[in-house]
């Protein structure tokens, strides 16, 4: 796609300005330097939900620029002519959530949304309900402990899929940001590993965790 190659394009122009550890920058220069078959190769696994553990960094680039196109083609859309097509499936781009959030906007208060992690799009989803299989059953809520006793972000686990998608409490704290915070908190993703829930929410800047 010709926009997306231009949106790539203007990223990387950018990121030159900004300061990072080196072995970024030689991923960013190898992205400069690739040619259309690579550029190609990068945007399908990021566009599938699919980035090798082992090219992590060039792909972290173009899941930058796969966002912001994805993110300005979405705003074009009108939203009362969207379906839902199931549970945990954005209706405008088909992508997985990042996570969800439990909003505290005045006229939605405690209304709960998944936060795509391609377009950035909100859909509204039912309060307790698994993200990945739609189940409302042996659904349970972990956390790090914080001190509160109520974390503001939390692992939504379902037992009967075995998956796991965080859960944000912008209501109170309406400064979290799904894609953002769910790095943020990669302390809950440390809690959850090894447990017997696998995680189902989707974050490009998680690979590796």
């Amino acid at each position: 796609d010709e926009a997306l190659g231009g949106t790539l394009d203007a990223l990387i122009a950018a990121a030159r300005e900004i300061e990072m550890p080196a072995p970024a920058r030689l991923a960013l220069d190898a992205l400069a330097a690739a040619g259309p078959e690579d550029r190609a190769w990068l945007i399908g696994n990021v566009m599938a939900d699919d980035i090798p553990a082992d090219s992590a960094a060039p792909h972290l680039f173009v899941a930058a620029a796969v966002q912001a196109h994805m993110a300005r083609l979405a705003a074009t859309l009108d939203a009362d002519q969207l379906v839902p097509i199931r549970t945990g499936v954005c209706p405008v781009c088909g992508g997985k959530p990042a996570a969800s959030v439990v909003t505290g906007v005045m006229g939605a208060e405690g209304a709960r949304y998944a936060a795509c992690a391609c377009c950035q799009t909100l859909w509204n989803e039912v309060r307790v309900k698994c993200l990945s299989c739609g189940s409302t059953k042996g659904i349970a809520f972990q956390a790090v402990d914080d001190g509160s006793g109520d974390a503001q972000v939390k692992a939504e686990s379902c037992d009967e899929c075995g998956s796991w998608v965080k859960q944000m409490a912008q209501n109170r704290n309406p400064a979290l940001e799904a894609v953002a915070d769910d790095v943020a908190s990669l302390g809950l993703d440390a809690l959850m590993q090894g447990g017997k829930w696998r995680r189902a929410g989707f974050n490009p800047f998680l690979i590796g965790y």
